[in-house]
């Protein structure tokens, strides 16, 4: 019941409406409890937040364009969600400071990249990019935009911003520059 109440408190209402007080009163369960379970405050919020991190599914459609699509349509609704834009602008913003909180915050990033650098192996395998593409420089060229989008200019994404994500990425890929020998 306290780890869903912090996690309720923090998907609800950020970071910022986070308080042992508060998963006290949504959990009814009493302060003295919260602490003989947790040490800290902290520790109960570094224990939620862990509690979030899930994979996002890896397609396999047998083309880059189309496993990208389908990734987008899963990934899309949850960056466009304002409370989960604004929390993983608070994780990030507590990362700079506390490192249990980056250590969440670096393995969100990790699972978030696994179904971008294997779409990516899976083109290589199929030569529909060439192998010298660097996976991790990939992910960075198809997300970076929609990140940019969503959290620099606080847009959402539609199909439109995605058809024109997806269209660069794939000419990029498509045209990686070879490395002189």
């Amino acid at each position: 019941r306290v780890l869903d109440a912090a996690l309720g408190l923090i998907v609800g209402g950020g970071i910022a409406s986070f308080s042992v007080d508060a998963v006290a009163r949504e959990s009814g369960v009493a302060k003295t409890t919260i602490y003989r379970h947790w040490e800290s405050g902290n520790h109960l919020m570094i224990e939620a937040l862990d509690s979030m991190i899930a994979p996002f599914p890896t397609p396999n459609t047998g083309d880059l364009r189309s496993d990208l699509r389908v990734f987008f349509e899963e990934v899309i609704p949850v960056i466009n969600d304002p409370g989960t834009a604004g929390l993983l602008l608070d994780i990030l913003r507590l990362a700079l400071d506390d490192p249990e909180v980056e250590r969440i915050h670096t393995a969100i990033m990790d699972e978030r990249k696994v179904p971008v650098t294997t779409v990516i192996d899976l083109a290589k395998g199929r030569g529909d990019v060439g192998p010298d593409v660097p996976s991790s420089i990939a992910v960075e060229i198809i997300e970076g935009t929609l990140f940019a989008r969503r959290f620099m200019q606080n847009e959402t994404i539609d199909n439109d911003a995605i058809d024109e994500i997806i269209a660069l990425a794939v000419l990029a890929l498509e045209n990686w520059p070879k490395p002189d020998s």
